[in-house]
């Protein structure tokens, strides 16, 4: 007879057989997933005796259960499978943890660097294959190497299927993390994607990860196809697109959403002449890109940007085909210094190219760009250019723009725009220090000159210039400070002093563009002092006109000149009293004559995002006593106006 005491000891021994056998308890009626277990891989199958033990990754992934962290020992791991139908050392379709760098006698604490852990294809396939959209694997401290997707197909979308994709890792619809990991010496052939990691439609998260000499078509490293990415404190180095104008020598990004923080791009190398691509070559909405480093590009720009995001506190030096390269896109540059780009470069470029932005924005705030150089022949724009479609719009606000050249001196490369260069009307400068660059141009044998117009800005277009300073820029041939070209810009108090080029030392140049192309820029409240020609108007009388309502001349030779005409009103002579012009401080002292004598206009703020009152004054700045009013903290807002 069965009592109920031996029924409920049976009913208990029966329900612990099920968690054993099954991995799986009860809990308040819902099924809980027993603790992960942990295998084991060494060289040999030797573990030391530690238990269960492989002697390959792929024998412990396909061992493992979901979730079970898999511990590999120092050494080096090949032999690739056909799980899947394709040839890699590793298939995963199981949400895993794989770690590397430990010992056979220590099992317990890794160290990466000391013990190295490498995956190797030997180039007979990829290094891993990572597939599922519930696939959920974190790699650590593990080396891939030599992957080689050369026949393998794998870009999507469809019609591209059979292109190479992924030669060290491939990640199929997967959430993959890299935490301290190394990825190097992949690749897809010479039309194929991402030689170190291509992913579709998934998850990546990369930390201090190193990517490194890798080659592809597209995407040296990395092909991101429309992916939800984080790279963060990683390195690409010494990575190569081998197609002529294949996007991105280090990564490419298509679609999805992407964050690069913290991490260095150096060194990787376009094929042969891409101007029009990048390093870090970016299309997606949105993006985030700060606190990182790109610099080395070889054959191609340092960045290239399109889609809606922001590019923010960042380095971007040294690069061949210039620094920053801006497509159709709503794009944010703030706090970047953007430097000695452009060196070599035989194709047109500049410290930051923006062009054919439809229906978008871009505004630039508060960047440092300085000493890149555009020498290609008859270029636009060392510093800036910027070239907008009509629907779109480009504000340049509070940057300092400095060193800059275009063109080159003792070739025929001649070029226009030394600082900034402008071709089109929806266009604002505002609170920007353009001061020290150069636009170069050359005589030909039979007379004519070419280029070295515009030294600080090249304008060609209707923009709006306001509390801008334009100083000590060159220019080889005409209006070393401005050189406005068949357009009819507006002008609010700008200070424009001290510019002067080797046959040239103009502030304000204004010539037609063609007989039905006129200019006729207007200023207000403007400062134009210490040049040799303050204003000069080339060409017709009836087409060529300057409009000047309230101006200040000092330390000119002339202050007009040329053969078209002026309407001038509200003129004034006097010292603008400069705090430190050799310290490109030109706010103005007490005394100064520019003080109270400007007209209204709607430009209630200065350079500083200072209020203006009253009467205001002439030129960028506003002078307010020591502790007067506007030294108190003003609202972001007003000082953005």
């Amino acid at each position: 007879m069965v009592t109920k005491r031996s029924s409920r000891i049976c009913l208990t021994a029966t329900l612990t057989l099920a968690v054993v056998i099954g991995g799986w308890a009860l809990l308040n009626g819902r099924a809980v997933q027993a603790a992960p277990g942990v295998l084991h891989v060494a060289p040999g199958g030797n573990c030391g005796g530690a238990s269960p033990c492989y002697s390959t990754v792929q024998g412990a992934v396909d061992a493992a259960q979901t979730g079970d962290e898999i511990r590999i020992a120092a050494g080096t791991y090949s032999g690739v499978n056909n799980q899947g139908g394709k040839p890699q050392v590793v298939y995963i379709a199981k949400s895993l943890t794989l770690r590397g760098g430990y010992t056979t006698a220590n099992w317990i604490t890794p160290s990466p660097e000391a013990n190295v852990t490498e995956i190797n294809a030997q180039t007979l396939g990829r290094v891993a294959y990572i597939t599922g959209t519930n696939t959920i694997v974190a790699f650590e401290g593990l080396r891939f190497t030599y992957g080689d997707a050369n026949g393998l197909g794998g870009h999507s979308p469809t019609s591209y299927e059979n292109y190479d994709a992924g030669g060290n890792l491939y990640i199929d619809e997967a959430t993959v993390t890299l935490n301290d990991c190394h990825v190097t010496d992949g690749a897809a052939p010479s039309s194929g994607y991402g030689g170190g990691v291509y992913i579709r439609n998934g998850v990546l998260t990369a930390t201090r990860t190193l990517w490194h000499t890798h080659e592809a078509g597209h995407g040296g490293a990395a092909y991101l196809y429309r992916a939800t990415t984080h790279i963060i404190e990683s390195v690409f180095q010494n990575n190569r697109t081998t197609t002529i104008n294949g996007e991105g020598p280090a990564l490419a990004v298509v679609g999805g959403t992407f964050t690069f923080s913290g991490s260095t791009i150096e060194a990787n190398t376009a094929a042969q002449k891409a101007p029009f691509s990048g390093a870090l070559d970016v299309n997606a909405n949105p993006f985030l890109i700060e606190s990182s480093m790109i610099s080395g590009t070889v054959y191609s720009s340092g960045v290239a940007l399109s889609g809606i995001g922001t590019l923010r506190d960042s380095t971007i030096q040294a690069n061949q085909y210039g620094g920053v390269r801006i497509g159709d896109s709503n794009i944010t540059l703030a706090d970047n210094e953007v430097s000695y780009n452009g060196a070599g470069s035989t194709y047109v470029e500049a410290g930051v190219y923006v062009s054919g932005v439809s229906d978008a924005t871009v505004y630039l705030a508060r960047n440092h760009i300085h000493h890149n150089k555009n020498t290609y022949v008859s270029s636009y724009g060392g510093g800036v250019y910027i070239d907008p479609a009509p629907e779109g719009w480009v504000t340049l606000s509070d940057n300092l723009i400095e060193d800059n050249s275009v063109g080159k001196a003792g070739a025929q490369e001649d070029g226009s725009g030394g600082g900034v260069a402008i071709n089109g009307n929806q266009v604002t400068l505002e609170r920007n220090l353009i001061r020290n660059n150069t636009a170069i141009g050359f005589l030909h044998p039979v007379g004519w000159t070419y280029g070295g117009l515009g030294g600080g800005v090249h304008i060609r277009g209707n923009p709006i210039l306001r509390n801008n300073v334009i100083v000590e820029n060159h220019a080889t041939y005409r209006g070393s400070g401005l050189y406005v070209r068949g357009s009819a810009p507006e002008l609010y108090h700008n200070t424009i002093a001290q510019n002067a080029g080797a046959n040239d030392a103009t502030g304000v140049y204004v010539a037609e563009a063609s007989s039905t192309e006129r200019a006729q820029p207007k200023l207000w409240n403007t400062i134009i002092v210490s040049q040799t020609v303050g204003i000069y108007v080339k060409g017709d009388v009836v087409k060529n006109i300057v409009n000047a309502d309230g101006i200040l001349w000092y330390g000119n030779t002339d202050n007009t000149g040329g053969t078209g005409t002026f309407f001038l009103s509200n003129e004034h002579t006097g010292d603008p009293l400069f705090v430190a012009p050799p310290n490109g401080d030109y706010h103005i002292n007490p005394g100064s004559a520019a003080i109270d004598n400007g007209v209204a206009t709607n430009t209630t703020t200065d350079i500083d995002g200072e209020p203006r009152f009253g009467i205001p004054d002439l030129g960028a700045d506003e002078y307010w006593a020591p502790g007067a009013l506007k030294r108190v903290y003003l609202p972001l807002v007003l000082r953005q106006q």
